[in-house]
């Protein structure tokens, strides 16, 4: 009972907790995606299905969340190894396509040094990838499952056209890249072979 002996705050408070309850059990059901059956143990009735729609529900939010903004997903796709980056593009279509224009955005900022022979990056200070870097990136993803080397291989080669579609090294980033990625697959196959 409260001060003047009516008992209302004691009844505030057990309705102000069950509807606190209330809102923890459907910030439960929203995250581990069940529709709130549970077994006696409290576990969901659902399983691992239930969990694993919870994950892809949390994945998303974070992906979204995650390609809303193009500074922090750059510096993400800078500090993750490339084939870490490849198997989570293989997974995920969204960030595979933000990954594939991020690659190609960093790749355009390369030109070709007639002195060193090479690709070199035209802001040395810019947090982006040399040539070897973006080689390497490129090579994870046309290493993954088939639709994703199927789209890289396909990017690549629309880059390549729309830079000129030259088919001589030191004159687009992009062919010299597709002739090492394709060189790169070949040798591979022929090991495997």
């Amino acid at each position: 009972m409260d001060r003047d002996g009516s008992g209302a705050e004691r009844d505030r408070d057990r309705d102000g907790n069950n509807a606190e309850r209330d809102g923890d059990q459907d910030r439960d059901r929203y995250w581990d995606g069940s529709d709130g059956e549970r077994d006696r143990d409290g576990s969901s009735l659902e399983g691992s299905r239930g969990s694993a729609a919870g994950d892809g529900c949390i994945a998303g939010l974070l992906l979204s969340w995650l390609l809303g903004n193009l500074e922090l997903f750059s510096a993400f796709c800078l500090c993750l190894p490339g084939a870490l980056l490849a198997s989570l593009a293989g997974h995920y279509p969204q960030l595979s396509e933000a990954y594939l224009e991020l690659l190609s955005g960093w790749g355009s900022h390369l030109h070709y040094d007639p002195l060193q022979g090479r690709w070199v990056k035209s802001c040395v200070d810019k947090a982006e990838l040399s040539w070897e870097e973006l080689r390497e990136r490129f090579g994870c993803l046309c290493q993954g499952p088939a639709p994703l080397r199927e789209h890289t291989h396909a990017a690549l080669k629309l880059l390549k056209t729309r830079d000129g579609d030259f088919e001589v090294r030191g004159l687009s980033v992009w062919t010299d890249l597709l002739m090492e990625v394709e060189e790169c697959l070949r040798d591979e196959a022929g090991a495997d072979a």
